[in-house]
């Protein structure tokens, strides 16, 4: 199989990528979309659209993770793997259009505002999004972005890693965040020989992750589908969804990061800073009650709790008190330090509570819509959507 006929084929397979219907419009639309909205930002209007880039870039993994789960469930992969014997080839093959087509959408929504922002006739938009900088940042990111995602989808031995995604984009974004906006004071070249040597450091992971054998998903889970706790209903599902999330020490430091950014952002005296709580109050939602839904997904898993307990409603219930426990400590941190005064800050505080139990209930409803586990990358980015309008819902109440 040439180059030529492996391009073929990714393109062929992304122009079918349902995927692609999100990741374009989003990538064209936010940069024009967030110039309209932002009023006072935290850093500088050039600084907060070269974050924003790089965190949208980050979608070209999510391409590559769509164009190859299918192949990889089917064995697709493994006819490649046969046929092609460089894996530096078949790596690049297999990423390097998905990182062009996030990129070039990031980058073409960035000249759509910078065509279309002199038009409009409210408040003077910010003009000079496009840049060398930006580009660089943008192509660079979602190049490593989707070797990564490559070798995370290679290594897992989930079919979707739902905890291990996250917390790559939230990785590589912050880091290339800090590598454009600090590196490119003391060198404007310095942030680009750095991203050109860790993009070639992620193409030979990649190739590495490929020539490894690939981690089985018919591996025994480390306990069973089962209510084998018999002390009460909530603490056996409680017990149960603790030992399904073994990375605990991981999750727990992107919590504290979270909380932690939202204090220090909460020091601003910009109206946005109440913004920099959202990733921290919506972690527990989409970090830990969703993917322990999206668990029960195994056949058979949901009927066992619904017998188990009597109702299903009584699942969801069981299943949400670990993380509205674990909700309580970003809820009152940010009551604290987004609330000057005392009678605000119990108005903030059921505010937040009310949004912790909306995020509940949103994700128990996306899941509710999920036919298949494939499907469950795509309801966590609608989660995030929507948790994002109502927390907009709740500032707008506080504000």
């Amino acid at each position: 199989m040439t180059a030529r006929a492996l391009m073929w084929k990714e393109a062929v397979i992304l122009g079918r990528c349902r995927w692609l219907f999100l990741c374009v419009p989003l990538a064209l639309c936010t940069p024009m979309a967030a110039n309209i909205l932002a009023t006072t930002p935290l850093f500088d209007l050039g600084t907060c659209f070269l974050i924003l880039s790089i965190a949208v870039s980050c979608f070209g993994g999510e391409l590559v993770f769509r164009t190859s789960v299918s192949e990889r469930r089917s064995g697709g992969l493994d006819v490649l793997l046969v046929a092609i014997k460089s894996r530096t080839l078949l790596a690049l093959g297999k990423t390097l259009l998905p990182a062009m087509t996030g990129a070039l959408c990031t980058l073409a929504g960035l000249a759509i505002n910078d065509l279309a922002a002199p038009f409009y006739t409210g408040k003077a938009l910010y003009v000079g999004m496009l840049t060398p900088t930006t580009a660089a940042a943008v192509c660079f990111t979602s190049f490593m972005c989707s070797l990564l995602d490559l070798v995370l989808l290679m290594r897992s031995r989930e079919e979707v890693p739902l905890r291990g995604n996250t917390a790559l984009m939230f990785a590589l974004t912050v880091f290339m965040s800090c590598l454009y906006v600090f590196g490119g004071r003391l060198h404007p070249l310095l942030p680009i020989f750095v991203s050109m040597l860790l993009a070639g450091l992620c193409l030979l992971l990649a190739a590495a992750s490929l020539s490894r054998p690939r981690a089985s998903l018919n591996a025994r889970p480390t306990r069973p589908d089962t209510l084998d706790l018999a002390v009460s209903p909530l603490t056996a599902l409680a017990a149960k969804d603790l030992a399904a999330v073994r990375p605990w020490l991981r999750l727990l430091i992107r919590y504290v990061l979270l909380v932690a950014t939202g204090a220090l952002a909460s020091g601003s005296a910009s109206a946005l800073s109440v913004a920099a709580w959202f990733p921290a109050l919506a972690f527990p939602a989409v970090e830990l009650f969703y993917p322990a839904l999206v668990h029960e997904l195994t056949p058979g898993a949901l009927d066992v709790l619904h017998t188990a307990l009597g109702s299903r409603l009584r699942v969801y219930c069981c299943k949400c008190a670990l993380p509205l426990a674990s909700a309580q400590p970003g809820i009152i941190a940010a009551a604290l330090f987004a609330a000057p005064r005392g009678l605000q800050v119990l108005l903030m505080f059921t505010v937040f509570e009310a949004f912790t139990l909306a995020s509940a209930v949103t994700a128990a409803l996306i899941f509710k819509t999920l036919r298949s586990i494939s499907q469950a990358r795509l309801g966590r980015v609608l989660l995030y959507l929507l948790l994002a309008a109502e927390y907009a819902l709740a500032a707008l109440i506080l504000i």
